[in-house]
């Protein structure tokens, strides 16, 4: 049986995650802390409010599962219906828009982190 542990990107839990029979997984409020503190720094536009509001939907997924009891088969079945697709249109933007901006950019910086981080805030599987 897998366990599944919630850190964010610090190099110390790295090593807990390569341990058999223990996943790795991202922490969405890091990443979309990334993307708040790039609109801090560089003013609102169009990308960042997307890029925030789809993480705002992965949470309202996670929510309506806690509301409603559901079991680890029913949130598996939510997450894959629900969550899968607000995660590839995130993904098919950060990929859009790498490289186009400066890299030492606030922005640059958050889509490193989550586009790095990947394997990580996609820990479920179908």
């Amino acid at each position: 049986m897998r366990r599944n542990y919630q850190a964010d990107d610090y190099i110390g839990y790295a090593k807990i995650g390569l341990s058999e029979g223990i996943t790795h997984a991202g922490c969405w409020a890091h990443a979309r802390r990334k993307f708040i503190d790039a609109e801090k720094a560089c003013g609102s536009n169009e990308f960042l409010t997307e890029i925030i509001s789809l993480i705002g939907r992965l949470y309202d997924v996670e929510r309506y599962a806690r509301e409603n009891n559901l079991d680890s088969e029913e949130i598996s079945e939510l997450r894959n219906k629900k969550s899968r697709p607000v995660l590839e249109d995130i993904y098919s933007m950060l990929a859009n828009k790498h490289g186009a901006i400066p890299p030492k950019n606030k922005i640059s910086e958050a889509i490193s982190y989550t586009l790095d981080n990947r394997e990580k805030l996609l820990p479920f599987k179908s």
